[in-house]
């Protein structure tokens, strides 16, 4: 990425890296695998 940013509320800008939305992504992944995976409860 060039020059990506998030917008704060406040007009603050925070510069993100492409690690930075791997990361994210990856912790996504992880959670949903693990949702995916947990035992169902029985009703």
């Amino acid at each position: 990425m060039n020059g990506a940013a998030l917008v704060l509320s406040d007009g603050r800008e925070v510069p993100i890296t492409d690690r930075m939305v791997q990361r994210a992504l990856e912790t996504l992944l992880q959670s949903a695998e693990a949702t995916l995976h947990r035992p169902r409860k029985s009703a």
